[in-house]
């Protein structure tokens, strides 16, 4: 018999791990097939097809499976050698649903420990019958493993990739990377201590050109997750996903608290527990104002702008209580060089005082805007999901009109045109809901700080004085007040004002 005549044989293999003694396995099933093909004349070997490290129960992931099915398509080959039905597949469906596509191509299939050959007459039913066991073995060892591992993450053993910024996984053991756990301290503090969003936090990283975990950049996704995570306070929460189904080995979010395994102070924590129990209820604070239907802005206006007239350090805010328990927040300089502090509302006050004495056109202009502001969240309230998306479209442009005046780029004409386009555009979008609901105009404290962060107000601390300089101004002006009163009688009285040329 000629090479011409020979029948084509390939041989398929599978190992589903990829360790030492399963890469041994795979040579050894390969060395197999060629002495095997090779003691039966009339046979010519075409290919050895062999996926190392894949499990069984799925064809989809399975490069050479995949191969082998195209080669047989193009007539590569009349017959395919495999060790046993779970080396083929342990999955019933696949393993008839390809058998039967070869047989229409021509192609037999051969389990040689299982003695089935898809040639013969009763092939198909003899596979049908090991294909179940096998399917039936893949679902017991899943069991098997998944009992195994849930004993092993009790005892405290970590499982999964090393993936957690700042923590070295090696052997099941979590240990601290101490330069990445400085910045995540970093990211805890920001977030707290500074009143900073994930935005502005995100922005100060790349910009310092600290690395982030595993990407190019900084994201707010990733700082949320870093804040969210209890493996820096030392838990361990283990099984957050797990699989619903070990033939597609498709994996879910675990909702189910009581299937999940928590481990308190498993580990060395990175930031203590009071600070990243401060951060959750924090972010729980931050995400209710919004689902309220108004913005929580997480870019404190005054955040990295105050700084002290004294040494030159960056004031902070901090959070001191009063003997009655009630908290208030004030900025005080980081140095702790003796300048006194600053409260919060007095910054805002003369933020706003500020605004209103540098020029009659620019506090016309930005209190008409915040107006329509707070025209537009109000109606965000009742307005339906579609509307809603407009109206926030509507504010996106009316920002970018606003920075665009204060950089010089447009006109304050300009700006009153676009003002007016968007006016009544959101009417509009509003009308269409049938509202009836008569706005209160006006600018709240939230939006005098949307106000101070676009202007990107900047502020020198001294004894009894601020300094406030906004962007594009030539001019700066400082305003001495004193203040009076305690909690809701608190208030900040003005003395005098000077511009003074910068």
């Amino acid at each position: 018999m000629t090479d011409r005549d020979a029948l084509l044989v390939a041989a398929y293999c599978r190992v589903s791990t990829d360790r030492a003694d399963q890469a041994n396995s795979l040579r050894s099933q390969r060395e197999y097939f060629h002495t095997y093909i090779k003691g039966h004349p009339g046979w010519q070997l075409a290919q050895v097809y062999a996926d190392e490290g894949l499990s069984g129960t799925s064809i989809r992931r399975r490069a050479a499976f995949q191969q082998m099915m195209e080669d047989a398509e193009e007539g590569k080959f009349g017959l395919i050698l495999t060790k046993e039905v779970s080396r083929f597949a342990r999955n019933t469906v696949d393993t008839l649903a390809y058998t039967r596509r070869l047989k229409a191509l021509g192609v037999g299939v051969v389990f040689l420990s299982d003695n089935i050959d898809t040639r013969d007459n009763d092939g198909e039913l003899r596979l049908t019958i090991m294909a179940s066991i096998a399917q039936e073995e893949s679902r017991k060892t899943s069991q098997r493993v998944k009992w195994g591992q849930r004993r092993r993450m009790e005892a405290g053993v970590v499982f999964g990739s090393d993936s957690a910024y700042g923590f070295e996984t090696r052997g099941g053991v979590l240990t601290v990377r101490p330069e990445e756990a400085r910045v995540v301290r970093l990211i805890y503090h920001k977030y707290l201590y500074e009143g900073k969003g994930v935005h502005v936090i995100a922005r100060e990283l790349n910009q310092a050109g600290i690395a982030p975990p595993k990407a190019e950049r900084w994201s707010e996704n990733t700082l949320l997750r870093i804040l969210r995570n209890e493996k820096y306070v030392g838990d361990l929460r283990q099984r957050k996903y797990v699989t619903v189904d070990y033939l597609t080995h498709r994996k879910i979010e675990n909702r189910n608290m009581e299937e999940q395994i928590y481990l308190r102070d498993h580990h060395q924590a990175i930031v203590d527990r009071e600070t990243w129990e401060k951060v959750q209820q924090e972010m729980d604070r931050r995400r209710a104002v919004q689902q309220r239907g108004t913005r929580y802005s997480a870019r404190c206006w005054a955040s990295g702008q105050v700084k002290c007239g004294g040494c030159g350090g960056l004031y902070i805010p901090r959070t001191s209580r009063r003997k009655g328990g009630t908290a208030y927040k004030s900025w005080g300089c980081r140095n702790s060089c003796g300048m006194g502090m600053v409260n919060d509302k007095t910054l805002l006050a003369c933020g706003q005082f500020a605004l209103e004495r540098m020029g009659v056109e620019l506090e016309e202009e930005l209190t008409e805007l915040a107006g329509r502001l707070e025209q537009i969240r109000r109606a965000e309230e009742r307005l339906s999901a579609r509307r809603e998306n407009k109206l926030r479209e509507v504010e996106r442009r009316l920002r970018r009109a606003l920075e665009g005046y204060l950089e010089g780029v447009i006109t304050a004409e300009e700006l009153k045109n676009v003002r007016m386009q968007y006016k009544i555009e959101s009417e509009r979008t509003v009308e269409r809901e049938k509202s009836s609901e008569v706005f209160i105009p006006g600018a709240t404290r939230e939006l005098w700080e949307d106000i101070l962060w676009e202007t990107k107000a900047r502020v020198t601390v001294f004894s009894d004085s601020l300094e406030f300089q906004f962007c594009g101004q030539r001019k700066g002006i400082v305003i001495w007040y004193i203040t009076e009163g305690r909690g809701e009688q608190y208030k900040t009285v003005f003395q005098r004002w000077e511009v003074r040329e910068k």
